[in-house]
């Protein structure tokens, strides 16, 4: 695209500097989708007990939901080590119950739930779900090799991907929560809730309970429990609040300032996220993920708290940053991830730009650079969520790297100026909301003054990157120097 060549001035050197680090690889195909009525889950009301010395939970909950469509059946993820015991509704059971937990295709390990009859469109309902099981090992998980769920006397932790309850459309599906978590009596809980949280006292069975709120739509389901040094820290507006390890608390004080530094970065660029002021950082085994961010909670692997590690600096920086895009910003689908993970990681490099100088940025750059072209041709931005595993090292070049040197270029193109109005623009425009790439592209072209359909074709949903060919002639000038002069011709 000849408008295209507006950011070559600034970015060509970058391109050709690493275009060597292109290797193609064979994309996977999608996994076919499942069939199933659309519906939109709008509450969660659970109750959860967490019995650590048999890795058991136990759990029930009435989930109130909206049919997209009349329907007579509705599907639901829920972990495969975990059994639903009995669905109602109205007081009544529902028989043609239909549970799959190993699952087939995309959709995974998931509860089949007959109504019983045509339920209309738009009609709210209420289901009252009962389910139990073991969560030891990533087995049931979405994660072959990590697990998303744990609990065990030495600590327990639930997260919202490891769909320890049943719910609808990754990533996608917010809700307003009353969630009830009981645990033995001296175990420490933590979450994120609207109102203050405070054990409650159960001596007749030896357990307390805690009680977390969200009266925003969220994604739900993110905690941890067992014993932990707690330790409050105020920086700037924000209060930081870490939940870590005995032994393990020599990182909090130096993690707590890198964090406010960058709360303060995207709360000044972006505006403030929807989490408000309060952060919850709490340290997890490392059989899960290093990192991982739900809203106003992020979860670190006890490896990011060893002091003999180098400081994980672009990991925090981008896991706060998902506060903004993913959690602040929804998803309206997983497609969209874009929007969210590759937003994040242009965040993080965003912030980095703003503090490194001189040789240290430029190694920054070229790193992020060869990151982004290394699985260039394997697919788009906007196909990676579908073709690939997005734990893979091709879809994580893609939509995290690739994706955040796209922002960049977007910044190039439109202009400084314009760019740092559609961030804030965007984000205020869909708080508390899901967004999809096509909207964001609206907003984009909306504020760039012209139609930026040849920026995302090009971009977003093509894979490669630009060849040029050179044409240039080197002259000795008077002086004894000499200059280089010729034309640059992307093709």
């Amino acid at each position: 695209m000849t408008r295209l060549i507006r950011i070559l001035p600034r970015m060509l050197p970058l391109f050709l500097a690493f275009f060597a680090f292109i290797i193609p690889v064979g994309a996977q195909q999608p996994a076919p989708q499942p069939a199933g009525a659309r519906f939109d889950i709008t509450n969660y009301r659970i109750e959860a007990q967490l019995v650590p010395e048999q890795h058991m939970l136990r759990a029930g909950a009435d989930i109130t939901l909206v049919p997209q469509e009349a329907t007579r059946s509705l599907v639901f993820e829920l972990n495969g080590s975990l059994r639903v015991e009995s669905v109602e509704r109205d007081g009544k059971a529902l028989t043609g119950l239909v549970q799959d937990p190993v699952g087939g295709g995309a959709l995974g390990p998931s509860v089949r739930v007959d109504l019983g009859q045509i339920v209309p469109a738009n009609q709210p309902i209420t289901l009252r779900f009962r389910w139990s099981g073991a969560l030891i090992s990533p087995e049931g998980g979405p994660l072959a090799t990590k697990r998303l769920a744990y609990i065990g006397t030495e600590g327990s932790y639930l997260m919202y991907a490891a769909r320890w309850f049943p719910f609808h459309d990754y990533a996608a599906d917010r809700a307003t929560s009353d969630i009830t978590l009981i645990v033995p009596t001296g175990v420490q809980v933590a979450g994120t809730s609207d109102d203050a949280v405070v054990g409650q006292q159960s001596p007749k069975d030896g357990a307390i309970r805690f009680r977390f709120v969200h009266r925003q739509p969220v994604l739900v389901g993110n905690f941890v429990a067992g014993q932990y040094i707690n330790k409050n820290l105020r920086f700037g507006n924000y209060d930081i609040q870490f939940y870590a390890k005995p032994g393990s608390e020599g990182r909090i004080n130096g993690y707590a300032e890198m964090m406010g530094h960058v709360l303060e970065f995207y709360t000044k660029n972006y505006g403030a996220p929807l989490f408000g002021t309060r952060l919850v950082v709490t340290q997890v085994d490392d059989d899960t993920l290093d990192t991982y961010s739900g809203p106003g909670m992020i979860f670190l692997g006890s490896k990011m708290f060893d002091s003999s590690r180098p400081v994980p600096e672009e990991k925090l920086q981008r896991e706060v940053a998902y506060q903004w895009w993913g959690q602040t910003v929804g998803l309206k689908s997983f497609d969209d991830a874009w929007l969210s993970q590759g937003l994040a990681e242009w965040s993080a490099f965003a912030y980095r730009e703003s503090t490194l100088t001189g040789g240290a940025f430029d190694a920054a750059q070229r790193e992020q650079l060869e990151r982004a072209l290394t699985f260039e041709q394997t697919a788009s931005i906007a196909r990676a969520p579908s073709a690939l595993d997005d734990q893979s090292a091709a879809y994580q070049s893609i939509v995290f790297h690739k994706g955040a040197m796209v922002f960049r270029m977007l910044r190039e193109t439109i202009g400084k100026q314009k760019f740092d109005k559609l961030l804030p623009d965007f984000l205020q425009s869909f708080r508390g909301k899901n967004a999809s790439i096509d909207d964001f592209e609206k907003m984009a072209t909306q504020i760039a003054g012209e139609n930026m359909r040849y920026f995302f074709a090009q971009w977003v949903e093509g894979t490669g990157v630009p060849e040029f060919s050179v044409d240039y002639q080197i002259i000795r000038t008077r002086s004894g120097k000499f200059r280089t002069r010729g034309t640059v011709k992307q093709t």
